[in-house]
């Protein structure tokens, strides 16, 4: 299983190693086509591909940020460079808030 939350990474000093690691990794977990890939998981809703497209819009893509909006496919993405300030949306609280109290109630 993958986490597919916009999440951020900041290893400064070692970022060229830290990035073909994880691409290597990526093609190893997913294979040279995720999309193809029995293993990987798809989005719940497709307005979260749109939201996850939006993130990644006018970036330095280093590999994935490709989407299939109808399968609800977002490709694993790494961006750079990627201010996560920019990221924090109004939404984004609203999800995780809600996230929060629905696993306080169970």
């Amino acid at each position: 299983m993958v986490c597919l939350a916009g999440s951020q990474i900041r290893p400064e000093r070692v970022a060229d190693a830290f990035v073909d690691a994880c691409k290597t990794a990526l093609l190893q977990s997913h294979g040279p086509d995720p999309k193809a890939s029995p293993d990987f998981s798809r989005i719940a809703i497709e307005r979260d591909v749109d939201r996850l497209a939006t993130m990644v819009e006018g970036k330095c893509i280093v590999v994935g940020g490709t989407d299939d909006r109808p399968s609800r496919y977002f490709a694993s993405t790494i961006a750079c460079p990627v201010d996560i300030r920019l990221l924090v949306t109004s939404e984004l609280l609203d999800s995780g808030a809600t996230m929060a109290n629905t696993a306080l109630i169970r």
